[in-house]
């Protein structure tokens, strides 16, 4: 062949051999395995469904709801009770005695007598014409 001593010529087709056998390997991994799922995939976010009520936001007795902690509610404009109202902060105080559309989740109250809506936005209603 090339006149190389029998040991030179035996470990030069040896190591040719294992040459090729890892490009074929590697050639046939990259055309036959599925790589597009090798990235991490987060849960989509979920559009969460809001309640939304309009009224009047109405102060109540706090000790009418102890349990609850709950101080205000939503009144209609001839003062019937819409429904409870909860916020994790002070958004209710701040729009105490105006008339605004609520939105947030439903839950109901710890007796689960009555429902509530858990605020989580609250739009002013325009008072001009």
């Amino acid at each position: 062949m090339f006149n190389l001593p029998d040991k030179k010529r035996a470990l030069t087709i040896l190591v040719s051999f294992f040459a090729g056998l890892s490009l074929i390997l590697f050639i046939l991994d990259k055309l036959f395995v599925d790589t597009s799922n090798d990235s991490i995939v987060l849960d989509a976010p979920v559009d969460i469904v809001k309640d939304a009520y309009e009224g009047r936001i109405t102060y109540i007795n706090p000790n009418f709801y102890p349990e609850d902690e709950i101080t205000y509610a939503l009144t209609s404009s001839r003062g019937d009770r819409v429904i409870l109202l909860k916020a994790d902060d002070d958004k209710l105080t701040v729009v105490e005695g105006l008339n605004v559309k609520v939105y947030g989740t439903l839950s109901r109250t710890l007796d689960n007598k009555e429902d509530v809506l858990i605020v989580s936005e609250v739009v002013i209603n325009n008072v001009t014409d």
